[in-house]
C-alpha cells in the first residue's frame, strides 16, 4: 500500500510552502538458502514463500519554503529552503543477504539518508 500526498500552499508575503508526504510498505523478500555440491555449482533457493517477509515500512516527510523577490520588472531572485526527512527516520530499505547461512544475513545495507537541509538561490531573467 503506497500513499503519497503533495501539497503547495501560497502564504502571505508571497511565501510558498510545499510538502511531500509518502508512506509505503517495505519491499517484499523471503529467506533463501545456498545449496552446494550440484553439478552446476552452488544454487540459491527460496525456503519460504515468495514475499512472505517485508522490509520495514517507509515514511517520508519533506517541506520546502520559497520566496521570490522582483528585481526591476523582468528579473527576480528566488530563495528556497528544503528540509528532507523531517522525522529523521533511519528506516532500513534492504538487507545485504537473504541467505540464512550468510554472516551478512539481515544486515541492513540501504538506509534512508538522515535529515538534511538544502538552501537554494535562483536568478530568473
Amino acid at each position: 500500500m503506497d500513499v503519497q500526498v503533495r501539497r503547495r500552499l501560497y502564504g502571505p508575503l508571497g511565501i510558498v510552502l510545499g510538502t511531500n508526504i509518502i508512506y509505503q510498505q517495505g519491499a517484499p523478500w523471503e529467506r533463501t538458502a545456498l545449496v552446494q555440491g550440484l553439478n552446476q555449482g552452488g544454487k540459491t533457493i527460496m525456503v519460504e514463500q515468495r514475499g512472505s517477509r517485508r522490509s520495514p515500512n517507509q515514511f517520508y516527510f519533506d517541506i520546502k519554503v520559497e520566496k521570490a523577490f522582483k528585481i526591476m520588472t523582468k528579473y527576480s531572485l528566488e530563495f528556497s529552503l528544503d528540509i528532507i526527512n523531517i522525522p529523521n527516520a533511519d528506516t532500513n530499505l534492504f538487507y545485504a543477504s537473504t541467505i540464512i547461512e550468510s554472516p551478512s544475513w539481515m544486515l541492513p545495507t540501504d538506509i534512508i539518508m538522515p535529515r538534511r537541509a538544502l538552501l537554494g538561490v535562483k536568478f530568473v531573467f
